[in-house]
């Protein structure tokens, strides 16, 4: 790489953090929230009687109880990625994981709550009986959680309502039909924002501590971009694309980590300097704005589907807070200014599909088919890369290049022009 010059952008996902000491993975999150729960490997039996005799106050939401079955199913979900691959596979039509589906789940809900207004009592028996445990104890949440907003829908005033206290099919099915993805879209803002108050009590801890999580990112990140260049990092040019929520490197008081970051985008939001806790209307001020979500390359037409895709709830994200030398300069700069983009360094995504329209815009933008920009997939020991991952994820980009010959033989071409590595920073004796 040249010494006079060097133009890269750095993708750097949870894996990250992870090699910076952060307990920011969701199987460390939902340790932290669940593990009190936990009899002989099993979520959900104590769960379950925490909500009938407790009421629902510590359940952040009710995505949290279907990836307690999932755990209790013996489908851990090690990585965001899988997390993000349950929410997809769980909202596509005649997906699923483990036999749970919304498809199933609102056949389920339709016979529960119609039988109980238009059948008989054996009836309604009956559709309760082909519930199963997590059916139950997801009606019970939702009796429970959104009492009060079906209250105000049908005039019914009850100390003790209930869903299936209701009486009007109507009503009914315009809750099953309408409001119930409305309702999962809500619950999976509470999920974000139960994780996003976690993570930042996790960053202030950290850098509580002597071994701090703000220079331990310094180091990696300098790492990184002195990988296999010749340019120092105080005369580099880095965009930094993080799939994180938080923003060591904004928040850097190194001199030269902060002349090297030309920009940053999160593109999934970011934790707000100062969590607060909820009013008593259960919001937060200031709000956490990050979201998780599947990806809309694929995502089925209408608006069940597509209003949980990270295109269509980065649009209601707020635009990112960056300092003022930062604003107005673009990712892209010095290709509009008629440079190259030398290299594109990747460290600590999993490379899964929910993120994969992200990657294909990027490899759009730097032409990578023809230019001349390397492509890094970096790692250090314990949080290491996935051939296979590379592998897929230049696969699926290749079949959007024309002619099709170009996208069957990209991996074999950036092979051959020596535009690929899969490499240890280790290796540099740059270790984290």
């Amino acid at each position: 790489m040249s010494s006079d010059s060097c133009n890269q952008i750095i993708v750097i996902g949870n894996g990250f953090d992870k090699a910076c000491g952060l307990p920011s993975s969701y199987g460390e999150y939902f340790n932290d929230r669940f593990q009190k729960y936990e009899v002989g490997g099993k979520i959900l039996p104590s769960l379950q009687k925490a909500i009938e005799e407790e009421g629902i106050g510590d359940i952040p939401s009710l995505w949290d109880l279907l990836f307690a079955a999932f755990h209790d199913e013996e489908t851990p979900f090690p990585r965001w990625m899988d997390v993000e691959s349950a929410i997809r596979n769980y909202l596509w039509p005649s997906a699923g994981v483990n036999g749970h589906s919304f498809d199933s789940t609102i056949g389920v809900w339709r016979k529960f709550f119609i039988k109980r207004a238009q059948g008989t009592y054996e009836d309604f028996q009956q559709a309760k009986k082909q519930q199963n445990q997590v059916e139950r104890i997801m009606m019970k949440y939702i009796s429970q959680k959104h009492a009060v907003e079906m209250v105000h829908q049908t005039g019914q005033k009850s100390k003790d309502y209930n869903l299936d206290d209701l009486n009007w099919s109507e009503t009914r099915q315009a809750f099953i039909d309408d409001d119930t993805p409305k309702m999962l879209l809500d619950e999976l803002n509470r999920f974000e924002e139960d994780f996003g108050i976690y993570l930042y009590k996790a960053v202030e801890l950290a850098n509580e501590n002597d071994d701090k999580y703000n220079s331990h990112a310094e180091h990696l990140y300098r790492c990184i971009g002195e990988y296999d260049c010749l340019v120092p990092i105080a005369r580099q040019k880095n965009s930094v694309v993080s799939f994180n929520y938080t923003t060591p490197l904004l928040d850097s008081v190194d001199d030269e980590v902060m002349s090297s970051l030309y920009i940053e985008q999160n593109v999934h939001g970011t934790l707000p300097k100062v969590v607060s806790q909820r009013d008593l209307l259960g919001d937060l001020d200031p709000p956490i704005n990050i979201i998780f979500g599947i990806d809309g390359y694929e995502a089925p037409k209408g608006n069940r589907v597509r209003r949980f895709t990270k295109t269509a709830r980065k649009l209601s994200l707020p635009r990112q807070e960056l300092p003022n030398r930062m604003r107005g300069r673009r990712m892209f700069d010095p290709l509009y200014d008629g440079e190259s983009i030398q290299a594109v360094k990747v460290y600590g995504h999993s490379l899964g599909e929910a993120d994969y329209s992200y990657f294909h815009a990027l490899f759009d933008q730097i032409d990578l088919y023809e230019s001349d920009t390397v492509l890094y997939f970096l790692y250090s020991t314990g949080h290491e890369t996935i051939p296979e991952a590379v592998g897929d994820l230049l696969d699926r980009y290749g079949e959007s290049l024309r002619p099709k010959a170009h996208g069957k033989n990209l991996l074999h071409k950036l092979m051959m022009e020596d535009r690929i590595r899969i490499a240890n920073l280790d290796e540099q004796n740059q270790s984290i």
